[in-house]
């Protein structure tokens, strides 16, 4: 039962996400085209592997921003940065689903790896 109460806020946190207008950044736009680049920095996110500086750094933003439905709280982006990680979070959602998913399900608290269907 807690794990359909979890996976039930997983979807309904993707269904409140609300789409941004896009705005091109090709340099983010170039990194999450590259599907090895975006797993070794979900896997250092999820704690399987460990974070460069500069992953941590990324990481640290990213789930306040995913904690925070979608906004970089004032006290960890500037402007700027909070542009950029609200943009990530739309890339990685729409290239890459099932790394957000993991992501998601990891700020959550809940272990998908496990899950069996069918």
């Amino acid at each position: 039962m807690r794990l359909f109460i979890s996976l039930l806020g997983i979807v309904l946190l993707l269904k409140v996400a609300k789409p941004m207008p896009r705005q091109s950044n090709s340099a983010l736009e170039n990194f999450f085209d590259q599907r090895p680049k975006v797993e070794a920095i979900i896997s250092c996110f999820l704690g399987r592997t460990r974070c460069t500086q500069q992953q941590d750094y990324i990481r640290t933003r990213a789930i306040a921003t995913m904690r925070n439905f979608g906004r970089c709280p004032d006290n960890l982006c500037t402007p700027q940065e909070r542009m950029e990680m609200e943009q990530s979070m739309l890339l990685l959602q729409s290239k890459h689903p099932d790394l957000f998913v993991r992501l998601v399900a990891s700020i959550l608290n809940v272990n998908i790896d496990n899950i069996q269907t069918g």
